[in-house]
């Protein structure tokens, strides 16, 4: 890590030097004078303000034990104009380039190389350079990552009574999903054993549905496409740069099959779900899709300490087919088509211009995104960080996932879940816009899909719906500002 030492144009007399000095010189009969105080070297501070209460304290941690090795002094800030670096999500990456002030430095290319110690390369694609990326400069350090898993009832599943009867009803056997369908599949079958819901309710939190809702919509708009695969392939389409629109004609993308598909998908799971307004029930869900920071809020076994031994963990889930470019329905092979859908719960660095210590500000933010910094938001629940390098799934470091508190088997479980979900081996995985709009967008699409979740609407009016309201904040901004920012916000200049 190399800063600016602060003690380059300064020297310092040593005591019993100045001593020598003055007997020379003859010193004055009577008591000495004190010395006049020496001014001490410059110490380089710097401020950071961060959208997440959460993350902010871990920042402040973090700054503390920064300073201790290096001597810059980091403050965690409430006001963004007052910052020199900046923690936002991804999506309002946008919305703060375009801010008169806020402007954002390039990562420098040190940064980049293959022998710095942030070891850049080892961090996936998605993060390193699509989720960073404004008008084709990567502008950004990523600190925090999605992760979700699926949680269900093994208790239930193990049950002798409800195997035979799942197995009964559908000719498979009662299994954690390994897709979104085989998902209604189960709620369906629990929902008419038991007589109660059997999904938990849709999700409240802002962003949490369309989050939801568009992982499944991934997953049906395009194949997962290896690495190999897609060196291999044709040019990829525009929705390989943006699965919401088209990013040179700015059509929204929920008339598309894979969308329709998603949104008839999230009409269904509704039958099984609680009606809006019914009181909570503790205990007729079997299944959930879970963010990393709503899993650790699973009930506990006082007993042991851990999470109680009725849940387990299993990864996302995947569909039973996808659409081609022709929209035709194409069966998925092996487990399910899996396509990762990115950012909605990332945080990413950046350096502001006006910021007087800019390689200090990069230094500070790449300890934060190298290994050994980043381990910790994945071993702390309340942060809730996933992972976004190579060595945070990686099977020697399975030990990050403990702090989830659950047994040994459960905890190999949420880090294969992990793995699977960052997909490292996926080469077009789906990430969220970054229009300097993009917080009316999601909140356009959210109130649609909640009434398309609650049978308000159905699913081809919700999309159509959908459609009309980013037509409609496209008509807000001037047509050479908006086809700039959809180049700019897909990573071209």
């Amino acid at each position: 890590m190399q800063l600016p030492s602060p003690f380059s144009a300064r020297r310092f007399i040593p005591a019993a030097f100045a001593c020598l000095v003055l007997a020379a010189t003859g010193c004055p009969s009577g008591p000495t004078p004190p010395p006049p105080p020496v001014a001490g070297p410059a110490r380089i501070r710097l401020s950071v303000a961060c959208t997440d209460p959460v993350y902010a304290a871990r920042l402040g941690q973090q700054a503390k034990a920064w300073a201790g090795r290096t001597g810059v002094i980091v403050t965690v800030v409430a006001d963004p104009a007052a910052a020199d670096i900046l923690v936002i999500p991804p999506g309002r990456l946008g919305a703060t380039l375009t801010t008169p002030g806020l402007a954002c430095l390039p990562l420098p290319a040190a940064f980049k190389a293959a022998d710095h110690p942030l070891l850049r390369g080892r961090i996936a694609e998605a993060y390193r350079d699509t989720l960073v990326n404004w008008a084709g400069e990567v502008v950004g350090l990523p600190l925090l990552a999605d992760g979700a898993a699926l949680v269900y009832r093994a208790d239930r599943f193990a049950a002798e009574a409800d195997r035979a009867g799942f197995a009964r009803r559908t000719g498979r056997p009662l299994q954690p999903p390994r897709t979104y369908e085989d998902a209604l599949d189960v709620a369906a079958y629990f929902r008419a054993a038991d007589g109660r819901p059997s999904l938990p309710p849709l999700p409240a939190a802002p962003g949490e549905l369309s989050t939801l809702f568009l992982r499944v919509a991934a997953c049906y708009d395009r194949p997962a496409a290896t690495e190999v695969v897609a060196r291999d392939a044709p040019p990829a389409p525009a929705s390989a740069l943006d699965l919401l629109a088209d990013p040179f004609t700015g059509e929204p993308r929920f008339g598309k099959p894979g969308f329709l598909a998603a949104a008839r998908w999230l009409a269904a799971s509704a039958a099984y779900r609680p009606k809006p307004g019914a009181a909570p029930d503790a205990g007729g869900a079997v299944l959930e899709f879970l963010e990393l920071r709503d899993l650790g809020q699973l009930p506990l076994d006082p007993a042991t300490g851990g999470v109680a031994a009725r849940f387990a963990v299993a990864p996302l889930p995947g569909t039973r087919n996808y659409f081609d470019a022709d929209g035709k329905p194409v069966a998925a092979a092996g487990g399910g088509n899996s396509v990762p859908f990115l950012g909605t719960h990332t945080l990413v660095g950046v350096v502001r211009q006006s910021c007087a210590e800019p390689q200090a500000a990069w230094d500070f933010l790449a300890d934060a995104a190298a290994a050994p910094g980043s381990a910790a938001a994945l071993s702390d629940p309340a942060t809730g960080g996933g992972p976004f390098r190579r060595e945070h799934v990686d099977e020697a470091n399975e030990k990050l996932w403990l702090g989830y508190k659950f047994d040994a088997e459960q905890s190999r479980r949420l880090a294969q879940a992990m793995r699977g979900f960052l997909a490292l081996n996926v080469a077009n995985p789906a990430t969220i816009t970054r229009l300097p709009d993009a917080d009316a967008r999601q909140a356009a699409l959210e109130a649609t899909l909640r009434r398309l979740g609650t049978g308000e609407v159905a699913p081809e009016a919700a999309m159509a719906e959908a459609t009309a309201a980013w037509k409609a904040l496209d008509a807000k901004v001037p047509p050479a500002e908006l086809a700039r920012h959809r180049r700019n916000a897909v990573g071209l200049p």
